[in-house]
């Protein structure tokens, strides 16, 4: 027997089990799930005239094939088979080819439940005692049954060579072409069911899974905490406050929690033990004269006096500065506190440098400037009586830088409180008695120009203009 082809079925054993480990992530169950069984059924004649003359085959025949495939990619597909053709000769005696092959099928769509195939196989045939190569070609149609089961036509041609001893049988041919068509059934291996959805889980039960949850055994609740899912929000400071709402985190808010900042306790700008949301005088200490009528503010004295107030130079424009604005804050701060404090002279001094006009008009100005302040402040206009005395009121009558910066001053007397005169309020100084406004007259004034007791009175910041130097 001659063996030359023998080699055909060594290569599609290995396209197969190429194909079975083709891909080495997914799983060999998924592989099997690729694979399909066709067979075919039909029946068929010889093509060749040698075969019916020479051989004596009938016209009539038969193809009974089995095959084995795997979907590759796409349209492609690896199959092997075996295939089992009868011819009958006139005599009787059966004439049967027995094949081996393999090969490649193209699976194509066509229609809603039908797909078209085309493939087309080599190997080695068996007939009588030779062994031939052996190749054909297939066309069929696939109407999908069911979910694995496909039925439908096809026609196939196939072609034994003829054997390579051309003096065999008296050299005659013994090469054979045939053809056959029928029926086929393919059934495909069904795909594994899909793993099952198994829940994730939430043990704390409050909405946020397991895999994103921070705090999986405790419930985030009402309050979670933003920075830290599925979490409660944290009290580091244990005062009650969340740590979201919290604006002092780590410090407890304590016996009197500021009300307009969440979780922080309440300031104490002056120290006087009073925190300022119950101080009248946030910004004043109460000592060493407490007022028991005005939390945290202690009674103010007649004279008030709290320090230099600045002008532009020789103007009345108040210069927008950090002293000035706490200065003037400081004394609306206290008229605020005590409503008591029915009416109160605004004085403005200078020193007496430049005209007696001159600083008149200017003390007045710087005077009415602050009235203006206080007044856009809350502090009401008819409280305040502005008066101007220039250089009149020294408090140091020497001809120095140092009592000039004394003698430039704003200060604030008291008139009227809880609606009597003020029995220690003096106005102005003798000497200016006559510049003394018409609402502070039912109160005596100052009989000598030094006495009043004001410390280092508040004073503009003056340049020199002219010999006499401007305030």
């Amino acid at each position: 027997m001659n063996h030359p082809h023998r080699w055909t079925i060594g290569t599609a054993a290995v396209a197969c089990a190429l194909a079975a480990t083709a891909s080495p992530s997914e799983a060999r169950a998924q592989i099997i799930h690729r694979l399909f069984l066709h067979g075919e059924i039909g029946l068929g004649t010889m093509l060749s005239d040698h075969a019916h003359n020479g051989l004596g085959y009938d016209t009539v025949g038969g193809d009974l094939t089995l095959r084995a495939g795997l979907r590759v990619a796409g349209p492609i597909n690896l199959q092997v088979g075996f295939a089992n053709w009868l011819w009958l000769r006139e005599q009787r005696s059966d004439g049967r080819l027995l094949a081996l092959e393999a090969g490649l099928r193209g699976i194509f769509p066509l229609g809603s439940r039908g797909r078209l195939w085309v493939d087309v196989n080599v190997g080695t045939g068996f007939s009588g005692d030779l062994q031939r190569t052996h190749f054909n070609a297939g066309v069929g149609y696939d109407f999908a049954v069911s979910h694995t089961l496909a039925l439908g036509p096809f026609a196939r041609v196939g072609h034994l060579l003829q054997n390579a001893d051309a003096n065999l049988y008296g050299g005659e041919l013994n090469a054979a072409t045939f053809f056959a068509a029928g029926f086929n059934l393919t059934y495909n291996l069904p795909e594994p069911p899909p793993p099952p959805v198994v829940p994730v889980a939430d043990r704390d039960g409050d909405g946020v899974l397991d895999p994103d949850d921070l705090c999986a055994d405790v419930p985030q609740g009402v309050h979670a905490d933003p920075a830290r899912r599925g979490c409660p929000a944290g009290d580091r400071d244990g005062d009650g406050v969340l740590d979201p709402q919290d604006f002092c985190p780590t410090l407890p808010n304590g016996d009197e929690p500021n009300p307009e900042r969440a979780g922080c306790p309440d300031d104490d700008n002056d120290g006087d033990g009073i925190t300022d949301h119950s101080d009248r005088c946030p910004l004043e200490p109460m000592d060493p004269r407490p007022d028991p009528a005005h939390p945290g503010c202690r009674r103010p004295e007649t004279v008030i006096n709290l320090g230099e107030i600045l002008f532009e130079t020789n103007a009345t424009a108040i210069i927008d500065n950090e002293q000035n604005t706490r200065t003037l804050s400081q004394a609306q701060g206290i008229f605020s506190a005590h409503p008591e404090i029915g009416l109160f002279a605004i004085e403005g001094h200078t020193d007496q440098r430049d005209t007696d006009r001159h600083n008149l008009d200017l003390s007045r100005g710087r005077a009415e400037a602050v009235r203006d302040w206080l007044a856009g402040h809350g502090i009401a206009a008819a409280r305040m009586v502005p008066a101007g005395y220039g250089e009149m009121c020294p408090i140091d009558p020497a001809h120095t830088e140092e009592a000039w910066a004394r003698n430039r001053r704003v200060i604030f007397v008291i008139a009227r409180r809880d609606d009597a005169l003020e029995a220690n309020a003096r106005f102005g100084c003798e000497a200016a008695a006559a510049l003394v406004p018409a609402a502070l007259r039912t109160a005596p004034t100052a009989p000598e120009r030094g006495h009043h007791t004001h410390g280092g009175g508040h004073h503009g910041h003056h340049g020199h203009h002219g010999a006499r130097g401007a305030r």
